[in-house]
């Protein structure tokens, strides 16, 4: 069979059974979005007029897509500026907190200030410690493991008037 006639059979086929011949491109559309999307760059970058064109008639057929996508990215940039706010900040310390198993703060004995870090005495009972305290002994709220030696550190440091400095 030569290359031709394969091809007038090819597109008799095409028109004999659309539905197939969809349902095939689906499947290769699904399978392989990453060559396609490289192939619609490249025509895209072949055909910029008519691109343009393209995009230009999608957006007069679909009026409110442009601002609900305006509207959609504005409310992500508000979402953005509220987790940087201090209530958002504490937000996220509670769902850490939860998220680790650790209690969310009741009582916390002094105020945050640079480089320190939230010790839990308790479980409901926190107090900010410079990070290198912090450190210096391995404990585990939850398992117990060096409870005692690291409050008896953090007493010492609170009572020393290190922390008022």
């Amino acid at each position: 069979m030569n290359a031709e006639k394969h091809r007038q059979e090819q597109r008799l086929y095409r028109v004999r059974h659309p539905e197939r011949v969809q349902a095939s491109q689906k499947r290769f559309r699904e399978m392989h979005p990453g060559r396609i999307e490289a192939l619609n760059r490249q025509w895209r970058e072949a055909h910029p007029d008519r691109a343009n064109e393209n995009r230009q008639k999608w957006f007069a057929a679909h009026p409110g897509y442009r601002e609900s996508l305006s509207r959609s990215q504005m409310e992500k940039q508000r979402k953005k500026e509220w987790w940087s706010t201090q209530a958002g900040r504490d937000c996220k310390a509670r769902i850490n907190h939860r998220r680790r198993g650790l209690p969310t703060m009741i009582l916390k004995l002094n105020q945050p200030f640079t480089g320190s870090h939230l010790h839990h005495v308790e479980e409901n009972i926190g107090v900010y410690i410079p990070l290198s305290l912090h450190q210096s002994i391995a404990h585990n709220l939850r398992t117990g493991k060096g409870m005692i030696a690291i409050n008896e550190a953090v007493s010492n440091w609170l009572y020393s008037g290190a922390s008022k400095k």
